[in-house]
C-alpha cells in the first residue's frame, strides 16, 4: 500500500535481484505517505559481506523537490522552445496553459488577458472547464471583486465557496458540479503592471502546496514574457499589414476615384481588425449631418435595409458615439448596451462594434467603423483602426488637393490657351538681349506665326524685328523692364513669320518667382493691326463725310444764300427807284431763305445718329422723301414692302446716309422726275 500500483512490478523485480545478491537501482518510486501526500523517492541496493553473511545495503533518498525542480526546468525549457516557434498569441497562450496544468497536475484552468482599455479581464484560453462555467466567467469587469483581487497583484489560493467574491454563488455551484474544490489565481505582471492572470482549479483540496504554487508562478512569469513578445510581434504584423495596404492604395490612388479609394481602404480595415463588416461615413461641416458613404462588401450582402443618404447626428444610434465624443468607442457587448436604439429591419446583426473619428482642422470629418470580430476588440485594434482612418483621410485630402490643383491648372491652361489676346511668359538672359519663353498660347502663334519652340530657337528680336532700328527700340524696352518698369499698352510694329507687318500693343508684369535666368515676365500681346486699319478708315470716312457735307452746304444752302445776297442788292436799288418791285424781291428773298433753312435743317438731321429704334430708318427715309419733294420738286415716295426691323442705331444711320447719298447723286446727275426709296 506504500507504492503506486504502477510501481509494484518494478519493486518486485528489484527484490528478486537483491535475493540473488545483485545490486539494484537507482530506481524512482512514488511513495504514498500516511497523511495521503505523495513523495518521490530514489532507491538503490548494494550487496555487502558482513562477517561472512551476505547482506544487501539499501539506500532511499527523497528526491521529490529535486525532481520537481528538474521537471520545472525541463518544462520551462520545452515551453520556451515551443513559444519561440509560434507567432500566434492564442496558440502561445494555449501552450502555456498546457504546461501549467501538466506541471501542477491539476484538472483545469484558463488565462485571462487585461483588455487594453484596462476595463475588463477577458478569458483568452481555457481547458477542463464546462461550457456553462465558461459562460459565467468569460469576462470580469473592472470593479468586480475578482477583478480587484487580480489587480492587487498577489497570488491567491481559494477554497471554492469559502471566500465570497472571488467565485460567485453561480460560479462556485458550477465548479462543485465538476467536483472542483480549490483554485489558484496568479496575477501575471510586466514591469510591475498586471497584464493578465493564470487561474487553475483542482479536485484536490490540497492541490496547491508551496512548491506547486512556486512552479505555477514561474510559468506565469514565462506567460507574461510570452504575452509581451507576442503582442509586440502582433502589433508589428498589424502595422506592417496596415502600411502595406496603404502603400498599395497610394500606388493605385491616381487611378481610383474617391469612392473606390474608400472601398479599398474599408476592406483593408475589416481585414486588419479581423472583423466581418465595416463602414466609412462623412460628417458635414455643421457637425450635425452624417452622410452615409460606404459599407464593406460583406455588410452589404447581409443587409437589405434602405438608408437615406443623409441623417442628423442626433438621430444616429450608439455607433455614432465616436462622432459625438470625438473619441474611439468600443462596444464588445453590443446587444446589451444601455441606450441602444436597435437595428433597422433588414440590417445585418451586430455582436461587437468599434468606431473611430477622423478629426481634421478641429472638426470631425468622417467616421470609420468595423464590427463582428470573433473576439473582443482590444486597444491594439483601436490603435490600428485609428491609424488606418487617419492615413486614409490624408490620402483622400491629398487626392482632393491634387484634383483641385489639376482643375485649377486645367482652368488656367484653358484661359491661357483660349485667351483672345496673345499671352506669354519669358525670362531674359542676364547680360544679353535673349529671351527664353516658357508659356506661349495659341493666340501668340496666330499673331506672330511662330511656335514657342521656333521662337526660342530663332530668337525673339531677330525674328520679329529684322530692321536694326526697330530691333534697338525693342531692346531698349527690354532694358526698361530689367530696371523694374512694367510696360503699359506700348505699341510696336513686328514682322511675322510670313513677312507681313503687324502692329501690336504690349503690356508686361513681373511674376513673383523664377528658376534662374532673371525673374519671369508675363506679357500680354494685343494685335491692333485691324484696329489701326479701322481707325484709318474711320478717319478717311470722317474726312469724306466732312467733304460731302461741305459740298452739300455749297450746292444748296450756299447757293441759296448767294441768291439771297444778289436779290438783297436788287431790292436795295428798287427801294430807291421802284418800291413796288422791291416788294416782289423781298418775297423771293423770303422763299430762298426758307429753302436754305430747310436744307440746313436736313443736313443737320442727317449729321445726327439715329436712335436704337426699329422704326428709326423708315422715319429717316420718309424725311428724305419730303426733303427731295420740297427742295427739288421731284416726286419721291418710300416703298413699304416686307417690314425690316433694325434695332442698332449705328446700322440705321449708315443705311440712311447711303440712301441720301444715292438720292442726291441721282438728282444731280440723272435729272429724274420720280425717285423711289425702298
Amino acid at each position: 500500500g506504500l507504492l503506486l500500483p504502477t510501481d509494484v512490478g518494478r519493486a518486485i523485480e528489484s527484490t528478486g535481484r537483491i535475493s540473488r545478491g545483485l545490486p539494484t537501482g537507482p530506481n524512482d518510486y512514488t511513495l504514498l505517505r500516511k497523511d495521503g501526500t505523495r513523495r518521490l523517492i530514489e532507491v538503490q541496493s548494494i550487496p555487502v559481506d558482513l562477517g561472512g553473511q551476505r547482506l544487501s545495503l539499501g539506500i532511499a533518498r527523497d528526491v521529490t523537490d529535486r525532481k520537481r525542480a528538474e521537471a520545472l526546468v525541463q518544462a520551462q525549457r520545452d515551453l520556451g522552445m515551443a513559444l519561440a516557434a509560434t507567432s500566434s498569441l492564442e496558440v502561445g497562450l494555449r501552450r502555456c496553459l498546457d504546461a501549467a496544468l501538466a506541471i501542477s497536475g491539476v484538472n483545469g484552468g484558463g488565462i485571462y488577458l487585461l483588455d487594453r482599455t484596462g476595463r475588463d479581464l477577458v478569458l483568452a484560453v481555457h481547458q477542463g472547464l464546462s461550457d456553462g462555467f465558461v459562460r459565467l466567467v468569460e469576462r470580469y469587469k473592472a470593479g468586480s471583486p475578482k477583478f480587484e483581487f487580480v489587480m492587487a497583484g498577489r497570488t491567491l489560493r481559494v477554497l471554492i465557496g469559502d471566500r465570497p467574491g472571488v467565485y460567485g454563488v453561480d460560479e462556485a455551484a458550477a465548479l462543485h458540479e465538476q467536483g472542483l474544490k480549490t483554485g489558484l489565481v496568479i496575477p501575471i505582471l510586466q514591469q510591475d503592471r498586471v497584464i493578465a492572470c493564470l487561474n487553475v482549479v483542482s479536485r484536490d483540496a490540497d492541490a496547491f502546496p508551496d512548491e506547486t504554487t512556486h512552479a505555477l508562478e514561474a510559468i506565469a512569469t514565462q506567460i507574461g514574457n510570452a504575452i509581451s513578445r507576442l503582442e509586440a510581434e502582433q502589433a508589428l504584423r498589424l502595422n506592417e499589414s496596415r502600411l502595406n495596404s496603404l502603400l498599395l492604395l497610394s500606388q493605385t490612388a491616381s487611378e481610383l476615384d474617391e469612392r473606390e479609394i474608400i472601398a479599398v481602404a474599408l476592406e483593408g480595415a475589416v481585414r486588419l481588425t479581423g472583423s466581418r463588416i465595416g463602414y466609412f461615413h462623412m460628417v458635414h461641416e455643421d457637425q450635425e449631418t452624417i452622410e452615409f458613404h460606404s459599407w464593406s462588401r460583406d455588410a452589404l450582402k447581409a443587409c437589405s435595409t434602405v438608408f437615406d443618404r443623409h441623417a442628423p447626428l442626433s438621430a444616429a444610434g450608439v455607433w455614432a458615439d465616436s462622432v459625438r465624443t470625438r473619441q474611439p468607442v468600443v462596444h464588445n457587448d453590443y446587444a446589451s448596451l444601455p441606450g441602444r436604439r436597435g437595428l433597422p429591419q433588414g440590417h445585418s446583426p451586430v455582436a461587437r462594434h468599434m468606431s473611430v473619428p477622423v478629426i481634421d482642422g478641429g472638426l470631425v470629418r468622417a467616421v470609420l467603423g468595423v464590427g463582428n470580430k470573433g473576439s473582443d476588440y482590444l486597444q491594439d485594434d483601436v490603435r490600428q483602426l485609428q491609424l488606418m482612418a487617419n492615413d486614409v483621410w490624408k490620402l483622400l485630402r491629398s487626392k482632393r488637393a491634387d484634383e483641385a490643383l489639376r482643375r485649377e491648372s486645367a482652368f488656367r491652361d484653358t484661359i491661357i490657351t483660349r485667351a483672345s489676346e496673345g499671352l506669354c511668359v519669358f525670362q531674359a538672359t542676364p547680360g544679353s538681349p535673349s529671351l527664353v519663353f516658357t508659356v506661349w498660347n495659341e493666340r501668340m502663334t496666330e499673331i506672330t506665326g511662330y511656335t514657342m519652340e521656333s521662337i526660342n530657337r530663332l530668337g525673339w528680336f531677330a525674328s520679329l524685328y529684322p530692321d536694326p532700328a526697330t530691333r534697338q527700340r525693342a531692346i531698349d524696352r527690354l532694358d526698361r523692364m530689367r530696371k523694374g518698369e512694367d510696360l503699359i499698352g506700348e505699341e510696336a510694329a513686328i514682322t511675322c513669320a510670313d513677312g507681313t507687318m503687324r502692329t501690336v500693343r504690349i503690356s508686361t508684369s513681373f511674376l513673383p518667382a523664377g528658376n534662374g535666368g532673371g525673374p519671369p515676365i508675363l506679357a500680354l500681346i494685343q494685335d491692333i493691326t485691324g484696329q489701326k486699319d479701322m481707325e484709318r478708315r474711320i478717319h478717311e470716312v470722317a474726312q469724306a463725310e466732312r467733304e460731302r457735307v461741305q459740298r452739300d452746304l455749297h450746292d444748296t444752302v450756299c447757293q441759296h444764300l448767294s441768291g439771297i445776297a444778289f436779290l438783297a442788292a436788287a431790292v436795295k436799288e428798287d427801294l430807291r427807284v421802284n418800291p413796288a418791285e422791291a416788294v416782289v424781291g423781298v418775297t423771293k428773298i423770303d422763299a430762298l431763305g426758307r429753302k436754305a433753312l430747310e436744307q440746313a435743317k436736313h443736313v443737320a438731321r442727317f449729321l445726327q445718329p439715329l436712335p436704337d429704334d426699329p422704326d428709326a430708318l423708315v422715319r429717316s427715309l420718309g424725311e428724305l422723301a419730303d426733303y427731295l419733294q420740297t427742295i427739288y420738286a421731284i416726286t419721291c415716295r418710300v416703298a413699304r414692302g416686307k417690314p425690316v426691323v433694325i434695332r442698332d442705331g449705328e446700322v440705321s444711320t449708315q443705311l440712311a446716309l447711303i440712301a441720301r447719298e444715292a438720292a442726291l447723286n441721282a438728282v444731280k446727275h440723272a435729272k429724274p422726275t420720280t425717285i423711289r426709296l425702298s
